[in-house]
């Protein structure tokens, strides 16, 4: 049967804590990490572009501490209308943030004499398109500088049944959760095996330096060779001869692959670099497109055909999967040049630089975005990484001397970045190309999950859906 469903103000249920105004000067590059509303994501919080604070600043503001579950609103920021926005945006703590501090314009809620899973049920509850409406409603401000007030927080009315169909509602959405972050540590997993392979290859040299080491160590071509192997593999002398009697054609492919590379080193601008590997432009991989926003005066442009990406569509994303806006088919041709295919590398250059995504199909971006469209589909995940690793480089030539990042099109494309021959980077994606297709995948499964999720939610919340009618829905583990 259907359920009745309570509503109180959620000033009643909850103790609350403000974040805290940390100093830029005190940010370290190290130490106890600092959540701002810039880190928030859909859901959760990023671990991407953290601050962090030292010892004798975090003991002062132990009581901006946050622990896993907390749940955390942004209280400032650009109107909630705006698809971009961060003002009223809500989040729960991931486990990897126990501990964290709470910086300003945000405030932290946990549930007071309340059952053990009452605090994931709350956050379920304020996920809800009510709660998100109603903050819509309380926002005051202009468009880039919107704020709501604590008051109209406290006085919003949750839904709140007997704690049996609390718990129950948290058993059922707490199965795709758990579903959704299997698949989203399984991505993380699958992204640091095809990160590393990078860095062993492109950073560290590591097969070209284990042959420079035999040889030097007066070994034969052979000995070099079967140190790459053994450089590559993570395997020893005794583990590659077994692979060989037992695994002929994997040992065939290492072999191969290992062949590749050089036996020597060479100085370049960047250091020294494998021999006859080159440092070049960004421009010399790809065309480089900065994007452009269609006119907002003409809504035709705007619809659901063609994902236009923006900064906050990036954070904490491999794949550039999902946007909060879509061009129109007359959108998009209204600037044809600004189109970029599937496996583009995007990079914001503006505001908040660095941040890197892969296009899974034709896109476009606003101006704040530099994509690289690569001139052969094995550049694409080298590109994605080398990015990625230029973190520092990008925020240093972005400054500028101004309060504003800002990294223009022509400065990027002159960027030096070392180029490997195009074998070792054919043979780096096709090594890796599998994993990032499973990534991919898991992806869209974490769409299709978030998606029943948020069609069950109001309905479970409002008591228009029946306990006995979600016992018959299938398992979602």
């Amino acid at each position: 049967m259907t359920v009745n469903v309570d509503r109180v103000p959620l000033g009643d249920i909850i103790s609350h804590q403000k974040g805290f105004a940390f100093k830029s000067k005190d940010y370290l590059n190290e130490g106890h990490p600092v959540v701002r509303v810039s880190n928030f994501t859909a859901d959760s919080i990023s671990l991407d572009d953290l601050k962090f604070v030292g010892d004798e600043v975090a003991v002062q503001n132990t009581n901006v501490v946050l622990k896993e579950g907390d749940i955390v609103i942004a209280t400032v920021g650009s109107w909630p209308s705006n698809p971009a926005s961060i003002v009223g945006k809500t989040v729960s703590v991931p486990s990897g943030l126990e501990g964290a501090l709470l910086n300003q314009n945000s405030v932290r809620l946990r549930v007071t004499n309340g059952q053990i899973d009452d605090q994931e049920y709350l956050f379920y509850a304020l996920k809800s398109p009510k709660f998100s409406e109603y903050l819509v409603c309380s926002a005051q401000g202009s468009a880039n500088q919107a704020s709501i007030t604590l008051k109209d927080i406290f006085g919003y009315e949750v839904e709140w049944p007997e704690a049996y169909v609390r718990s129950f509602i948290v058993a059922t959405l707490g199965s795709i959760r758990r579903k959704i972050q299997l698949n989203q540590q399984i991505n993380q997993t699958l992204e640091q095996m095809t990160q590393a392979i990078f860095k062993s290859w492109f950073v560290d040299f590591e097969p070209v330096k284990a042959k420079t080491a035999a040889l030097d160590a007066g070994g034969t071509d052979d000995d070099a060779l079967l140190a790459a192997m053994q450089a590559i593999s993570g395997k020893d002398a005794d583990q590659l001869a077994q692979m060989q009697a037992e695994q002929p054609e994997q040992y065939t492919e290492l072999r191969a692959t290992a062949e590749l590379f050089p036996s020597a080193m060479q100085d370049s601008e960047l250091g020294e670099i494998p021999e006859g590997w080159e440092v070049v432009p960004v421009s010399d991989f790809g065309q480089v497109v900065c994007g452009k926003t269609p006119s907002k005066k003409k809504p035709e442009f705007y619809g659901e055909s063609v994902p236009f990406i923006k900064i906050p569509d990036m954070h904490g994303q491999l794949f550039a999967t999902r946007t909060t806006e879509c061009l129109s088919a007359v959108g998009a041709a209204s600037q044809p040049k600004k189109a970029i295919p599937k496996g583009a590398v995007c990079v914001s250059c503006i505001a908040t630089v660095g941040q890197v995504v892969i296009t899974t199909e034709e896109s476009h971006t606003n101006q704040q975005i530099n994509s690289i469209v690569p001139f052969n589909q094995s550049y694409t995940t080298y590109l994605y990484f080398r990015m990625g690793s230029l973190y520092k480089h990008l925020h240093d030539l972005a400054s500028g001397g101004s309060a504003t990042l800002n990294l223009n099109t022509g400065n990027f494309s002159k960027i030096q970045v070392l180029k490997p021959s195009l074998d070792v980077l054919e043979r780096y994606h096709s090594c890796t190309s599998a994993m990032l297709e499973g990534a991919l995948n898991n992806t869209y499964d974490i769409h299709a999950l978030e998606s029943l999720r948020d069609t069950l939610l109001p309905k479970l919340l409002s008591g228009d859906l029946s306990i006995s009618q979600v016992i018959e829905e299938p398992d979602y583990e």
